[in-house]
């Protein structure tokens, strides 16, 4: 489970059912082969939580896919979209010797390259620090936007900058929604989970040595 968090891929997903199946029939046999009540008791509490853990497991995994599809399909195609339209105003503000405009957006620019920069290393290095850079570079972005509004002449540089200002707020919303997904992740793997595989651990354990004993018993009787 914590490979396919990590990696995202089919084959860690695919092995993780694959074990939960495995998992349940072992609890099928153990129901129908023990007949202590206190020890199908515990095949009980191990069942019920396993399932509680797997059902913590879909919707990590549901949370997973989406956080990757927003990425590649929304996200980072929003950011090149952004810097091809600056550089498209840039490009045009240049061919009329606009240099006013020219220089506010080459400064826009650099702060959404900067944007693109630093959520890539928070959603590769998970460091909370870079959350902070990202909030600031959006509102220093959004005020570089603004202030190039006065400047634009042409009805291709309204058309691109108006494009941008739709860009933004999608490129910020859909960051917003990734980060969500990690931390909605972060919490069912770490806080969720554990608690359930604890219980099946405890409860497995306890019947091994219930187990054990029962062998050494056997054991010490055939030796008499």
């Amino acid at each position: 489970a914590r490979e396919f968090v990590q990696k995202g891929d089919d084959a860690s997903e695919t092995q993780t059912y694959y074990f939960a199946a495995e998992t349940r029939k072992a609890i099928a046999n153990a129901q129908a082969g023990i007949k202590i009540e206190s020890h199908l008791a515990l095949v009980a509490e191990i069942s019920e939580h396993f399932e509680k853990y797997m059902t913590s497991f879909e919707k990590v995994a549901k949370l997973k896919h989406h956080h990757d599809d927003y990425i590649s399909d929304v996200l980072d195609p929003t950011a090149d979209k952004m810097i091809i339209d600056l550089d498209g105003i840039v490009k045009d503000a240049r061919e009329e010797n606009n240099d006013v405009l020219a220089n506010k957006t080459f400064e826009a620019r650099e702060h959404a390259f900067l944007i693109q920069v630093y959520i890539g290393r928070l959603l590769l290095e998970q460091k909370e620090e870079y959350g902070e850079k990202i909030a600031h570079e959006f509102a220093v972005f959004e005020k570089t936007l603004k202030a190039m509004e006065a400047d634009i002449h042409t009805a291709h540089e309204r058309e691109l900058y108006d494009e941008l200002k739709e860009l933004r707020t999608t490129y910020q919303e859909t960051f917003e929604a990734v980060r969500q997904d990690e931390i909605e992740i972060a919490h069912l793997m770490d806080t969720e989970m554990p608690k359930y595989s604890k219980v099946i651990i405890k409860d497995a354990e306890a019947l091994e040595a219930v187990a054990a004993k029962h062998e050494h018993d056997v054991a010490a009787q055939a030796l008499r």
